[in-house]
């Protein structure tokens, strides 16, 4: 701890003339509550617990958690609902050719990068871009399939769906 200088002049007036020109601050620690040890706190409890029961604790809570938000969100709102008409199945029998189109063309590119006496060869490292090229045009002819095509089916099906009442009376 440091000293106080004699040469400060709180120190000096105090000495001088008997009087006070301040005081100091007193410790954030003067300013706490006061508890007494009986209170709720975790230390008191009679004896810890182990692993497995505060897991199972824990367990406990999320559970009751989790069922009250599943109880409160299928009240509010029902599961998507997925249109079953024949366009919207030929839409996506499309979708899954071209990914799997994709996949086809770019496994082989793959083989052939990884293989490197091939990859330095003139005409397999032309194939190899080639068939990678055309994975990458499938993978963006499905993202906008998805986004042009199925997307506005799956709209459309769900305002069917929430225009009508469980009664099967249209709402006004």
């Amino acid at each position: 701890m440091t000293r106080r200088s004699p040469l400060n002049k709180r120190y000096q007036n105090a000495q001088r003339n008997n009087e006070s020109s301040g005081s100091t601050r007193k410790s954030a620690a003067s300013a706490k509550i006061e508890r007494s040890s009986s209170s709720g706190s975790k230390s008191a409890k009679a004896k810890p617990q182990t692993h497995r029961e505060k897991f199972m604790a824990q367990a406990r809570a999320n559970q009751s958690k989790s069922s009250a938000k599943s109880a409160q969100s299928s009240s509010k709102r029902k599961a998507p609902i997925m249109p079953d008409t024949p366009e919207y199945k030929r839409w996506r029998r499309i979708w899954w050719i071209l990914i799997l189109c994709a996949v086809v063309a770019l496994v082989p590119s793959l083989i052939l990068n990884a293989n490197k006496k091939l990859a330095q060869t003139a005409p397999w490292n032309y194939i190899s871009l080639a068939l990678t090229v055309v994975a990458v045009i499938l993978v963006a002819a499905t993202w906008v399939l998805d986004f042009k095509k199925i997307r506005p089916l799956n709209r459309q099906a769900q305002q069917e769906a929430q225009s009508q009442s469980p009664s099967g009376k249209k709402k006004n």
